[in-house]
């Protein structure tokens, strides 16, 4: 459990790290398309963490091009608070061209 987990039980950033632990497994087991199905996961997890440290919650969207437009509106804010979710975007890219 992380200290982002919500009140209704979600908790973003532990889902995204059990994902990617499961899609590593998988990778390993011989089965591509299935870690890339859970890489999705990560991505998506990953992006409602972001959006939960900056709003202070993060809404239970499921569509990508939803959470895409939220995450882009916090990337045209350039300044120290989101400056920093550059070297984090890189090192999840870095774990996911690994699964890739």
């Amino acid at each position: 459990m992380s200290r982002l987990r919500q009140s209704n039980g979600d908790d973003y950033p532990e889902a995204a790290r059990k994902h990617l632990q499961d899609a590593v497994a998988l990778l390993s087991a011989g089965r591509p398309d299935g870690a890339a199905y859970l890489a999705g996961y990560v991505v998506e997890c990953a992006l409602k963490t972001l959006l939960q440290i900056e709003n202070g919650r993060a809404d239970r969207i499921h569509g990508l091009s939803a959470l895409h437009r939220q995450v882009g509106a916090l990337a045209v804010q350039a300044n120290v608070r989101t400056g920093r979710y550059c070297v984090a975007a890189d090192r999840l890219l870095d774990k996911a061209a690994i699964l890739g």
